[in-house]
């Protein structure tokens, strides 16, 4: 009997055990899953201590929160490195501002990375002569390199050759917009659809087509092109400050001298004096009133050589010819006093192979900062994507589009490029140096403004060919200058 209840007490006593040991294991477990959680939480919300400074203009919006997920992403996934961006004063007005806050920086040697800026008339080549100073670091050795060439072959060669000074690569190209040449559309709620297709190129057969078409008073006839760039480029030239230089010949003329501004002069004269355009319209200029606005709005418009319809189904639209032109404008720049321009490589890189880190950076979460369709994402949450932040980071090309039409622009620019419209330029990779001679180009540009509007003059033919002689004797010196240099860029 002892021995039976010894047994019973033995056989409880081993259970006790076994139930405390489970406990203790599932106790021991549970401080070891909830100290690999703990572990792996604080990985996932680490960061590197290596930080890029990369710095932007304040124009560029950004949200901390995404940076702070993009930043443990980068660490989760291997690299070294995590970005913080500072931001300067810009004035639209006035692009000097940025220019000379930039160069502080430069000068203090306190950034990585930054935004080098947007060129134009009142700071010539301004962006060009940061690289010549040697404020940024050069890219083609990077480039030689089997990470580098991984980079190099998803562009085209025609947009590394875009973005080079004096035949040297400064910066990764900016992919944010569409290469689609101009066109001219005539409006089919005016115009019958079978003249309108019959059109023959030439400006002067408009005119027949606005008589036939017996247009309603408040519809605009025509809306002739008044941008210069545009022009010059229709017709085998490159304006360059209001030079014209042949991209096939690679000469530097007076605008006034080609045939084709000429002609085209010639019809905003005879446009002009049948009141068919607007009388307050001036070239290179985008002021327009009230009554244009609204006929605009309201697309009352019968021919457009501006591009300002929308309704392309509504219109017979002739694409004119068009080729890509030299830029150093929103670019992103590696400093060379940085200390990091490795890590700096990389990321500018990983932001173009891996569209997840783009997306990541400029997006946010999918799912909790915006949802995708078809490629195409749309904010959250009371959300305002700002275009001009995509269009400045240069990456359109590596993240879901916007609402702003840049759905499949890679593929939208490929079909461009390799159409008929597209002309090669031997001055794709050509940058024009100012330095030297700012002062001499700004009048230069102001003289040839003032004479853009002789197609108003009562005696066309007479102002004409007094502008042609003014620039003459105005410009004689610049064009020897600029063809010197695209001689000596080769």
């Amino acid at each position: 009997m002892k021995e039976g209840v010894l047994k019973m007490v033995n056989k409880k006593s081993k259970k006790i055990v076994l139930v405390i040991l489970a406990v203790l294991i599932l106790f021991c477990c549970t401080i070891l899953l909830k100290a690999i959680y703990k572990v792996q939480s604080a990985k996932k919300a680490d960061i590197s201590k290596n930080v890029l400074t990369w710095v932007i203009p304040e124009s560029i919006s950004l949200d901390q929160k995404k940076i702070k997920k993009f930043n443990e992403t980068l660490y989760q996934d291997g690299y070294d490195f995590c970005v913080k961006f500072e931001t300067l004063e810009e004035d639209d007005f006035d692009r000097s501002v940025y220019k000379n806050e930039l160069e502080k920086v430069l000068k203090e040697k306190k950034a990585d990375i930054v935004y080098g800026g947007t060129e134009d008339s009142s700071n010539l080549e301004w962006v060009g002569d940061f690289c010549k100073k040697g404020y940024y670091y050069a890219l083609d050795d990077y480039l030689k390199t089997k990470e580098g060439k991984r980079v190099y072959q998803l562009y085209p060669q025609k947009y590394w050759d875009k973005v080079k000074y004096q035949n040297k690569q400064y910066a990764f190209p900016n992919v944010s917009l569409e290469y689609k040449p101009a066109a001219i559309q005539i409006n089919k709620d005016y115009i019958k659809e079978q003249e309108a297709k019959a059109w023959d190129g030439e400006y002067t057969s408009f005119f027949s087509m606005i008589e036939d078409a017996n247009l309603p008073k408040d519809v605009l006839p025509i809306y002739p092109l008044l941008d210069m760039d545009t022009f010059a480029l229709q017709n085998g030239y490159e304006c360059i400050y209001n030079i014209f230089v042949d991209y096939t010949k690679k000469e530097a003329v007076n605008p006034f001298s080609t045939e084709c501004l000429y002609q085209y002069f010639r019809f905003l004269h005879q446009a002009y004096e049948k009141k068919l355009i607007p009388s307050s319209l001036q070239i290179n200029s985008c002021a327009i009133d009230e009554k244009l606005e609204k006929q605009i709005n309201m697309q009352k418009i019968a021919i457009d050589m501006e591009g300002v319809l929308e309704k392309t189904d509504a219109t017979v639209t002739f694409y004119s010819k068009f080729a890509l032109t030299h830029s150093l404008s929103d670019l992103m720049f590696i400093c060379t006093s940085s200390s990091q321009k490795k890590k700096a490589l990389q990321l500018l890189s990983v932001l173009r192979e891996k569209n997840k880190y783009a997306n990541l950076l400029l997006w946010g979460e999918k799912g909790t900062d915006y949802t995708c369709k078809q490629d195409v994402a749309e904010a959250k949450n009371g959300q305002v994507m700002d275009y001009f932040s995509f269009l400045e980071f240069g990456l359109n090309e590596h993240i879901y589009a916007s609402l702003d039409g840049t759905a499949n622009l890679k593929k939208k620019n490929k079909k461009w490029l390799d159409s008929k419209y597209y002309q090669p330029s031997k001055l794709l990779s050509f940058q024009l140096d100012t330095d030297g001679i700012e002062e001499e180009m700004k009048e230069y540009r102001n003289a040839v403004e003032k004479e853009y509007n002789c197609w108003k003059k009562k005696d066309f033919e007479t102002a004409y060919h007094s502008a042609k002689q003014r620039i003459d004797k105005k410009g004689s010196e610049l064009f020897q200058e600029v063809n010197r240099q695209i001689k000596l860029q080769g």
